[in-house]
């Protein structure tokens, strides 16, 4: 913001900043959009980036198309009736229609996904139990649903509820399930992708700027914005030497390079594309 505002005589077009707050709970994107950040002035297309620890500090790396898969987050609650362990007929085990729930969950992506579709389906919690000798009435699980192709997050979401019911059949349980999602895949416009990189290769040397093997299924939740404007999300290299992390590791640190990198990247871009 600060190196464009100097910079402002030499804009032909608007340029408006957006502070996205909460990112990691994929959260902030909607709620700015539901409050009219893409509006007054409508925008014409949209720039991010996303620090990347395994890309080498000084440069940029992209993905042509895809870039990040979409987010679903559910929770499941089993309802049973607790007892003595030592009396398992007179009580309806919650724990166990649980792990047996989640052993079923990976046949949706090895039996029911296309190998060539990526998909993950995820169970992060899993709270059961109050006492060692006590069948538990209840079970809690909470997971995540990632992928990368348009329909696939719904077709997985009838496969859980169908498999909740034949649960809810076979093991005497009642359930209950939320389902929310929480970004969709995110995706480049070729064209305004195809300009930013001009920029980038202009600002860093061709060299720098490199294709990214295969998406991440990650998610980011810019692809909000992203579905509304046409949008260019770039990877700014933070690898510091020596350090073997990724983002979301406990030992995680960047590069501080990254910074200036960005923003000689991304103000070389809006004043190309403001003209």
């Amino acid at each position: 913001a600060a190196a464009l505002s100097e910079m402002r005589d030499a804009l032909h077009g608007r340029i408006k900043f957006i502070f996205q707050p909460a990112e990691e709970t994929l959260s902030g994107a909607a709620a700015m959009i539901a409050d009219g950040a893409l509006e007054d002035p409508a925008m014409d297309m949209i720039l991010g980036y996303h620090n990347w620890p395994q890309i080498t500090a000084g440069s940029v790396g992209y993905h042509p198309e895809a870039v990040m898969a979409s987010a679903d987050a559910f929770d499941v609650t089993l309802t049973g009736r607790g007892g003595h362990g030592a009396y398992p007929h007179l009580a309806v085990d919650a724990m166990a229609a649980g792990a047996y729930f989640v052993t079923q969950l990976q046949t949706i992506v090895s039996r029911e996904v296309a190998p060539l579709s990526p998909a993950v389906v995820t169970i992060g919690e899993f709270h059961s139990g109050t006492a060692r000798n006590v069948i538990a009435p209840t079970a809690l699980l909470k997971g995540s649903v990632r992928t990368m192709e348009p329909g696939l997050s719904g077709a997985i979401e009838a496969a859980v509820r169908r498999l909740l019911e034949g649960i809810k059949t076979g093991m005497r349980v009642d359930y209950s399930l939320e389902w929310q999602r929480m970004a969709p895949a995110l995706r480049n416009d070729k064209a305004t992708l195809a300009r930013v990189l001009a920029c980038a290769k202009d600002v860093l040397g061709a060299q720098n700027v490199v294709e990214m093997p295969a998406p991440t299924m990650g998610s980011e939740d810019f692809a909000w914005f992203a579905e509304k404007v046409p949008a260019a999300h770039l990877r700014i290299g933070s690898k510091i030497d020596g350090l073997d992390t990724a983002i979301h590791r406990s030992n995680y640190d960047c590069n501080d390079l990254a910074i200036p990198i960005g923003i000689r990247v991304v103000a070389r871009a809006a004043l190309d594309l403001a003209r």
